[in-house]
């Protein structure tokens, strides 16, 4: 027995009852090795998915990628036959419009604001985003906002109307 004792490594005065909890505490210290290890690495990846979907919007692919806007108002959605469009095809029309947000204020979420206009992107014949637009809030600023309302733009007024008529008067 003594033999069998010392190729176990276990003493006579060691219990069976104590090689158990030994065991156990073993296997729960090396659980919580790895909830931790997992939880750090995780926290790790929450914070870089985190970071990259910080406040960074950028509207400049819907700008860069056009090669037509479509400025429809609101109101005339109802009446079809009286459709007030704006439509901007050259390059110096979607430079201009583009040219509109150089002084703009990035602001955060907008909650309800008016949507008096819609502003379409178009890659040729495709329609891949639009924005919205308020010119109701302020007196002397328009707000271009995005459609999920995250973030938006405002616009000197004057600037936005100078846009529109230039639009409108080359046809």
């Amino acid at each position: 027995m003594p033999q069998l004792r010392k190729a176990l490594g276990v003493s006579r005065y060691s219990s069976p009852r104590l090689r158990i909890k030994k065991s156990y505490n073993m296997k729960l210290y090396n659980f919580l090795f790895f909830c931790a290890i997992l939880i750090l690495v995780s926290c790790n990846k929450v914070s870089d998915i985190v970071t990259n979907t910080g406040h960074e919007y950028d509207h400049s692919d819907a700008l860069n990628s056009s090669t037509k806007i479509i400025i429809e108002l609101e109101n005339s959605k109802q009446d079809s036959s009286s459709t007030k469009l704006f439509e901007a095809k050259t390059q110096e029309e979607l430079q201009g419009f583009k040219d509109l947000f150089k002084n703009a204020k990035l602001t955060d979420y907008c909650c309800c604001p008016e949507e008096n206009y819609t502003v379409s992107f178009y890659y040729f014949k495709n329609n891949f985003d639009y924005y919205l637009v308020d010119t109701i809030e302020f007196k002397s600023k328009v707000r271009i906002f995005e459609k999920s309302y995250q973030y938006s733009y405002l616009v000197d007024k004057e600037l936005w109307k100078n846009y529109l008529n230039k639009i409108e008067n080359r046809k």
